[in-house]
């Protein structure tokens, strides 16, 4: 029976639907401290809003985002979750600082050492470990289920 580690073309659909389902799952775990920070609406600020709701909107579109381009570059690591997560954590950790670079063009969080910077790395740390224990466990969930069968063709 096929599965869906067998087909190359679902392996590509698979990944981009993991990546962005562990991304939004990492981007509400990071955004509780974003929220808790009170730095959702400079987030909005970078779609033209103030709003703290549009600040989390775009913050999860970009963890979307992130979490896809994630399992694209990690993708021969999903059953092994500790360096999986291990690389999740770095990753995290490189988008806390080259995020506002890329974005607003600003060079001030680099390498800092104020307490804030420092909540919002760790809250990037965080983003990666869960983008990667999600990805890691939807991943093995998926190869489970035979491809293009199913649930109630699995009852008899």
């Amino acid at each position: 029976m096929m599965t869906a580690s067998d087909n190359p073309r679902f392996d590509l659909a698979e990944r981009l639907i993991l990546g962005a389902a562990a991304g939004l799952a990492g981007g509400v775990v990071s955004g509780i401290e974003l929220a808790a920070l009170g730095r959702l609406p400079l987030l909005a600020n970078l779609v033209g809003s103030g709003s703290p709701v549009i600040g989390a909107a775009a913050h999860l579109a970009m963890c979307s985002v992130s979490g896809i381009v994630f399992s694209l570059l990690a993708y021969g690591m999903f059953r092994r979750m500790r360096s999986l997560v291990a690389l999740g954590v770095v990753y995290g950790l490189l988008l806390g600082e080259l995020g506002p670079v890329v974005l607003q063009g600003s060079t001030a969080p680099l390498f800092s050492l104020d307490w804030s910077i420092g909540l919002l790395l760790a809250g990037h740390a965080v983003f990666g470990a869960a983008l990667a224990l999600t990805l890691s466990l939807l991943h093995r969930h998926t190869l489970r289920k035979p491809l293009g069968v199913k649930e109630k063709d699995l009852s008899l």
